[in-house]
């Protein structure tokens, strides 16, 4: 195998992502326990951190890295999905790997479809072959222990209960925000979805945990009294926390309820982060106070805390990628996302200009569509691309049913004529909805088709 073949390799198999299968073949945690059992539990080291929920699951794992790697460590960093290059799932801080510790990873995975005979008795015991999901999360585990990681942090794909990723030994784990997303898997109420998400917390491993509503944080607290988890709401921990936004970034200072400050400005737009970054920052406080551990390169903890906000790596949040004119993109894909990323654009870029917007079928653009109701003068829309179904006449109905006029809106078959023809607007465009259209351009924002 070549390098460049790994991808086209991981999407020939069965790809989630893009086909959606609710089927016990599909959503079950066996199959990557006998491929860890395989491969010698690659998946073992320690500190891990495990992150579940519906919103700000990959700003929190940024955070979360960012400030592990301030505080001398070398972390492995899991999320998905990726926007321009595959890689970007699995890094050391948002840093690439080698193309070589790739390669020998998946190399690794692919030669067990060398034998034959192997492949089938395994299909047959473990209900089919990998997907490609499983065997990202695999590989990643593969990298991160050939690289010598001295923490990994996992980000999971879908839910939480059944995803590849939580075969892991979390040391502590992190529920973001809860909200209505995959009901056709996860279920169709928010207990439903609370429990899946739940699903990550292990016997006796403390969890921090995001603003909920109530019938999630319900969920997990019944969850946590059962497995005798030490829940802590990040709200619960402070005395004090304030935002200040900017088109510069977002000032945050916090204080805890022992006193301890913590302050810096994350280059992250939008209130919405203050929170991610807290809970983050909460989630490696909590591991180092059970363990007496402190940062590996003398710093203190509130330093290695200040420095990882303000170094974080992370694309497709609020990301201003043009200044002449405006171009910001956003992979906001649920409800409460796309009023974070509506509220940040009126607080910093008022009101106006113009929304490209596509969305995959399944996901709610009915809300989505409310919570940007009357901010911008025109709307274009667009499928995200051909990765899942997706209806610009449905979108189209929704926006004119949130109170945007015939005349305001424009759709267009693909993203990329979408993209030519919002830059004739010579307006600032915020491009929201979907990771897989914010990738797509991203990626034509710097020149390349």
């Amino acid at each position: 195998m070549r390098f460049e073949e790994i991808w086209p390799w991981l999407e020939s198999q069965t790809n989630l992502e893009k086909t959606p299968d609710a089927t016990p073949r599909v959503w079950r945690l066996d199959r990557m326990h006998a491929l860890l059992e395989i491969f010698g539990h690659p998946e073992r080291i320690r500190p891990t951190f495990h992150i579940a929920g519906s919103k700000g699951k990959g700003s929190t794992a940024g955070f979360l890295s960012s400030i592990l790697s301030a505080a001398g460590f070398e972390p492995g960093l899991y999320i998905s999905p990726h926007l321009v290059d595959w890689r970007e799932r699995i890094t050391k801080n948002g840093v690439f790997f080698s193309q070589e510790s790739y390669l020998e990873a998946f190399t690794s995975l692919k030669n067990l479809w060398l034998d034959q005979d192997q492949l089938v008795r395994f299909a047959r015991t473990w209900g089919g072959t990998p997907t490609t999901f499983e065997l990202l999360t695999l590989g990643a585990f593969l990298v991160f222990q050939a690289e010598q990681c001295s923490a990994q942090v996992l980000e999971t794909g879908l839910g939480g209960r059944l995803d590849a990723t939580n075969v892991c030994q979390p040391d502590v784990c992190l529920l973001t925000l809860i909200e209505y997303e995959h009901t056709e898997i996860l279920g169709t109420t928010l207990e439903q979805i609370a429990t899946e998400k739940a699903g990550i917390l292990k016997q006796g491993v403390p969890a921090v945990v995001a603003s909920q509503p109530p019938q999630a944080w319900n969920v997990f607290q019944k969850t946590s009294e059962e497995k005798s988890v030490p829940l802590l709401l990040w709200s619960d921990a402070l005395q004090h926390f304030e935002t200040k936004l900017s088109s510069a970034g977002t000032d945050l200072s916090v204080t805890l309820t022992n006193g301890n400050i913590w302050a810096s400005r994350l280059p992250l737009l939008g209130r919405h982060q203050g929170e991610n970054a807290v809970l983050a920052a909460l989630a490696v406080d909590t591991w180092a106070a059970q363990h007496q551990m402190l940062p590996q390169n003398g710093k203190t903890w509130a330093e290695a805390i200040s420095h990882g906000w303000a170094n974080v790596r992370l694309s497709g949040r609020m990301e201003v990628i043009r200044t002449n004119p405006l171009v910001v993109v956003d992979g906001a894909h649920t409800v409460q996302s796309a009023l974070a990323a509506a509220t940040t654009w009126v607080e910093i870029f008022h009101r106006g200009g113009t929304l490209l917007f596509g969305a995959f079928e399944g996901k709610n653009i009915e809300g989505m569509a409310s919570a940007l109701a009357g901010i911008f003068d025109r709307v274009i829309l667009c499928p995200p691309g051909n990765e899942r179904p997706s209806s610009t006449d449905h979108m189209r109905q929704t926006f004119l049913s949130a109170g945007y006029s015939a005349s305001q809106i424009t759709t267009h078959s693909s993203p990329d004529v979408a993209w030519l023809n919002a830059q004739k607007e010579n307006a600032p465009l915020l491009v929201l909805g979907s990771f897989y259209l914010v990738g797509k351009i991203s990626l034509w924002s710097r020149g390349h088709s």
